[in-house]
């Protein structure tokens, strides 16, 4: 369901992936016209970031339900437990990146609907978690739905101080203490493809648009460690 067809990488100072076109235009437009309601959504309190989000890890139940009543998202669901991880590992192969694991029965795939507010949102730096291995986010928003003047762009940083350059346990810091190096704007059906590295350090926000905007996006873990 994903097409990677489309797909660039930089390597400095991390791998970092982004895809266009991502969906097909009309299966985009369809998942997007049936994003779940912000009712659905819950904090996701252990971030340092006013995200919500609904997922297998919060709100497991209406996660589930929603699932189950939309089949598009039922198939887009059994798609991410099925080929996904293949596909996408071979595409990384494509792009010189090889992925190791000590035992690869180990590797989880799971994704998860989130939405910030357009009005200050956003998540401090930081690396991610040592057991993600790969993470794909992917905008929903319509066409039209957000100004690129509100931000909200993937930004890729560099910690002033470079003794907290390694950051493998993820630690967070606040945002003057690093340096922008770049930003991937935030345009429909685009996937932005982290490789977790020591020091993969990002950050989104914080955002200027109004408070009846959400920035929403689609986002794809595969994890190393037992099933959730």
């Amino acid at each position: 369901m994903l097409s990677f067809k489309h797909t660039t990488f930089r390597y400095e100072p991390y791998p970092l992936g982004r895809t266009t076109q991502i969906f097909d235009d009309d299966l985009y437009q369809k998942l997007t016209n049936n994003f779940p309601s912000q009712q659905l959504f819950v904090p996701m309190n252990y971030a340092k970031s006013n995200k919500l989000t609904l997922s297998e890890l919060y709100n497991p139940h209406q996660y589930h339900s929603f699932i189950k009543s939309h089949q598009l998202w039922e198939t887009f669901y059994n798609y991410i437990k099925g080929p996904f991880i293949n596909q996408t590992l071979t595409m990384l192969k494509e792009f010189n990146i090889d992925i190791w694991v000590p035992s690869w029965s180990k590797l989880r795939p799971r994704f998860e609907f989130s939405m910030m507010n357009a009005n200050t949102g956003g998540i401090s730096p930081h690396t991610d978690s040592p057991n993600k291995i790969i993470t794909l986010v992917i905008s929903m928003i319509k066409s039209g739905e957000w100004d690129k003047s509100y931000g909200g762009g993937l930004d890729i940083l560099k910690p002033i101080d470079h003794k907290l350059n390694y950051n493998f346990i993820n630690k967070y810091l606040t945002y003057k203490d690093v340096e922008k190096i770049d930003t991937f704007e935030f345009i429909p059906n685009q996937c932005v493809i982290f490789i977790k590295t020591f020091n993969s350090w990002h950050s989104v926000g914080p955002m200027t648009g109004p408070d009846s905007v959400m920035r929403k996006t689609l986002t794809i873990n595969i994890e190393y460690g037992p099933n959730n």
